[in-house]
């Protein structure tokens, strides 16, 4: 990934124009399934046991992203390159809380699970066949979530 003077990432798949003047992605599928989650690039959204989980633009790309890694872990610093096209790391926690966000919309599908976040930092997405591990981690994750929005004094926060 080559970096810009204006301070922005260069995007994640290079747009082309074909010879028609129609401008697309180079090897883009329109779907990715993993586990029982099924991205859809044209909806722009997930769908799990046939219901959409109406991600925003930015939660679908932190999914896409996922996906498209295949099991390996995608640092904060990743993220906000190939999401955010930022090339420095904010003082923000956007990451983390876009990752809370997609957890709370596959919680509804039992899929929460699926995005496990790394000790040595960084999120991965696993599928069915790492589930019982993945679900410990999760589970673990789900409660710092909820810790985070809630806050130690038991009261929640708006």
């Amino acid at each position: 990934m080559q970096q810009r003077t204006d301070g922005l990432a260069e995007p994640l798949y290079p747009t082309i124009v074909s010879e028609f003047g129609r401008i697309g992605h180079s090897h883009l599928p329109r779907t990715q399934r993993v586990g029982g989650l099924t991205l859809d690039l044209f909806h722009r959204d997930a769908s799990a046991g046939g219901r959409w989980l109406r991600l925003h633009p930015r939660e679908f790309e932190v999914l896409w992203s996922l996906a498209d890694a295949r099991g390996k872990a995608l640092t904060k610093k990743m993220l906000l390159t190939n999401v955010w096209r930022i090339a420095h790391i904010p003082q923000s926690n956007r990451v983390e809380v876009t990752i809370s966000r997609i957890r709370s919309k596959l919680h509804s599908a039992q899929l929460a699970w699926m995005i496990v976040t790394e000790p040595e930092g960084g999120y991965r997405l696993v599928c069915a066949g790492d589930a019982p591990k993945a679900k410990i981690e999760a589970d673990q994750d789900e409660a710092l979530d909820s810790f985070l929005r809630i806050g130690n004094d038991g009261q929640a926060r708006n």
